[in-house]
């Protein structure tokens, strides 16, 4: 499944619909990238329906050199070469948007507890921390739903809702090896 493909999943397309129907209680929004034409589209989008949004895209590593007639120069700020967990410390964006290819990290889980100004945050992840060398946020075998429910009656937020909840095919996706046994994904509300 390449880029294409993932941007018209029905999932995707209901992710952005949620997204702009809650940016358009704000003023400023900081967003992980929206790489590819349809993520394109949609940032554009919603820079027309929404003119006085503040959008920030921040991307770790470089984003994609933008194509002739096709620049999100007036449309959105891009932050380059950062982690968007390290932007929201000091952005002053009401609203979040964090959609993470896997499962998130202890650290990661802290930066979001200590960042200031956020009310609203979309957040996607998988359960499962890939990466060994850091703990992740969710021990092995925890119920999602559980966690979530906990992590935010710890930290005095409204109860979280879970917006969506689907499985991607697996890594070997990107191969060309179609598998739906792949890591489930939760999309969740976030509300202080």
């Amino acid at each position: 499944m390449n880029l294409e493909q993932m941007d018209k999943t029905p999932k995707k397309i209901e992710r952005r619909k949620i997204v702009a129907e809650l940016s358009a209680r704000f003023d400023r929004m900081v967003a992980t990238d929206y790489p590819g034409p349809k993520g394109r589209a949609f940032i554009r989008q919603l820079h027309r329906t929404h003119p006085k949004l503040d959008i920030v895209l921040v991307n770790k590593y470089s984003f994609r050199k933008d194509y002739p007639g096709d620049s999100l120069l007036d449309v959105v700020t891009k932050i380059s070469k950062r982690d968007i967990f390290e932007v929201i410390q000091s952005h002053p964006a009401e609203f979040v948007d964090i959609d993470l290819f896997g499962g998130l990290s202890k650290e990661y889980g802290q930066m979001i507890e200590t960042a200031p100004n956020w009310e609203k945050m979309i957040i996607t992840f998988a359960k499962v921390w890939r990466h060994k060398t850091k703990p992740g946020l969710l021990k092995a075998g925890e119920d999602v739903t559980t966690f979530m429910n906990m992590w935010c009656m710890e930290n005095h937020w409204k109860p979280p809702i879970v917006l969506q909840f689907y499985s991607h095919p697996n890594k070997n996706a990107i191969m060309g090896l179609i598998d739906a046994r792949g890591p489930k994904y939760w999309t969740w509300l976030l509300e202080r």
